[in-house]
């Protein structure tokens, strides 16, 4: 097998792609990574879209092949993760297969725990690594060249064509900061597989780079420790997902131009007609409180400063059924989620009152860095429990929760060495709720819970809150 030179690959390869490292000691080039639930090997919706964008480009360049490597966290035997991350890279090469490419073009391979990209201590660790990893090889062997190759330096020559100005600068971004060309029309696309497309001259600068950063938050558990609540002024929403995004030249937030409208793709696996977007306001505290440790391939957080309630925006939903992705745009950065009201699916009664819940901690007891929510299983509703006591939470007014919802009582502190501490239980409102004993306005149900934290360990504290994926 012969290898392009660097002008070879500079002429057929997108800049990030040459900058990744190959992930063997082979002549390959990762051109994108598949990341997968707990314990899964299903694609998630929002990377079909990521593979599907790929195809074009592998039909076109014809001269090259492609391996994937599928990984695992170290949760679980190795014998039972070998297998695991083989199923994760066949899932892969099927579903490209499936989309017109030959198999005679792909390999694949799983190689287990063996390549971690990030600390499996920690529960964003081990995130990072359950995923497949797609490498381009080049071979000039196997396939005849498209074009005259000089055999003497192995340097493949693109036919002369007229210069074609891109419509759009593309960026895959991760969670930490980069720049783009604020002149420029550029799309981002974060890696859960969201769109944003900012405009260009978007924003009132001279300056020739500009600072964004993208957040994004889908999973239950990330939700949790980000202690981010689904709730507006009408009571309880079930958010599809959440994301920031900001814009800043040097530490200070930039401008944006009256006329700018930046344009959101947001994967969803069908359409529900009743969400909406919401915009997130309030809230001091941000990120998450079991930090981790930056390793090889750290892609940053995804958790953004916390909420204090959202705030529905009048803007058009839309639905792209083939990119399986709603559709909308917003004036300025900030903190989005796509929801619909609790009561769409939940108890429907305008005269609603709501219920109160208390819940007394018992055990050991931490000052800082707790987390308390009521979070439902099924339905995707993140209640918030207010501080009253050192023991003492409560949510007051809990609208349109069905006798028969299943929720998830959840608490989580530290200690001094960032030992976690849980407390955790699953009910349903009408196990537990005590009808108010005299009628009036002011009188409405209650739920009183006593719940005692325990001590366990971070990886533990991951597998329960992976479980809440499910």
């Amino acid at each position: 097998m012969k290898k392009l030179s660097l002008i070879g690959l500079l002429w057929c390869l997108p800049l990030a792609s040459l900058l990744a490292q190959p992930t063997l000691d082979r002549p390959g080039f990762l051109i994108d990574t598949v990341y997968f639930e707990f314990d899964s090997y299903q694609i998630p919706a929002a990377y079909e879209r990521k593979l599907d964008s790929l195809i074009g480009v592998f039909s076109a360049y014809p001269t090259y092949y492609i391996e994937i490597f599928g990984h695992t966290d170290n949760v679980g035997s190795d014998a039972y993760n070998l297998r695991l991350s083989e199923e994760r890279a066949r899932a892969i090469a099927l579903y490209l297969k499936d989309q017109g490419v030959s198999l005679e073009r792909v390999t694949y391979i799983g190689l287990g725990t063996e390549k971690p990209v990030a600390d499996n201590d920690s529960y964003s660790g081990r995130r990072l690594n359950r995923r497949a990893d797609l490498s381009i090889v080049f071979s000039s062997e196997t396939v005849a060249p498209v074009y005259e190759v000089d055999s003497s330096a192995y340097v493949t020559t693109p036919p002369v064509q007229e210069e074609v100005i891109p419509e759009a600068d593309t960026i895959y971004c991760n969670y930490n900061p980069f720049n783009i060309n604020p002149a420029r029309r550029t799309v981002i696309i974060s890696p859960r597989g969201m769109h944003i497309t900012v405009p260009a001259d978007a924003f009132e600068t001279d300056e020739a780079e500009v600072e964004m950063e993208v957040k994004e938050l889908f999973d239950r558990s990330d939700i949790i420790l980000a202690e981010m609540p689904t709730i507006d002024k009408n009571g309880p929403l079930e958010a599809q997902g959440m994301f920031s995004f900001a814009a800043r030249a040097g530490r200070r937030p930039l401008k944006i131009r009256p006329e700018a409208r930046f344009e959101v793709d947001l994967p969803a696996t069908r359409r529900d007609p009743y969400v909406s977007v919401y915009m997130g306001s309030g809230g001091a505290r941000g990120g998450r409180r079991n930090q981790r440790n930056a390793g090889p391939g750290d892609q940053g957080d995804p958790a953004f400063a916390a909420v204090k309630t959202w705030n529905e925006m009048n803007y058009e939903v839309g639905y792209k059924g083939r990119d399986k992705a709603y559709t909308f745009e917003v004036e300025a950065p900030g903190r989005y989620t796509i929801a619909r009201p609790l009561y769409r699916s939940q108890n429907t009664d305008p005269e609603d009152q709501g219920i109160d819940i208390t819940v007394k901690f018992k055990g050991r007891r931490y000052e800082r860095n707790t987390i308390a929510m009521v979070v439902g299983e099924i339905v995707r509703t993140f209640i918030p429990l207010r501080k009253v006591s050192t023991r003492i939470y409560e949510a007051t007014k809990v609208k349109y929760l069905d006798p028969e919802t299943r929720l998830v009582l959840i608490g989580i502190q530290y200690d001094d060495d960032g030992t976690p501490w849980v407390a955790k239980l699953s009910f349903t409102p009408e196990r537990l709720i005590q009808k108010p004993k005299r009628k009036g306005r002011n009188q409405r149900p209650t739920i009183k819970i006593k719940v005692k934290f325990r001590k366990i360990d971070q990886q533990r504290l991951q597998e329960m809150l992976e479980e809440l994926n499910v």
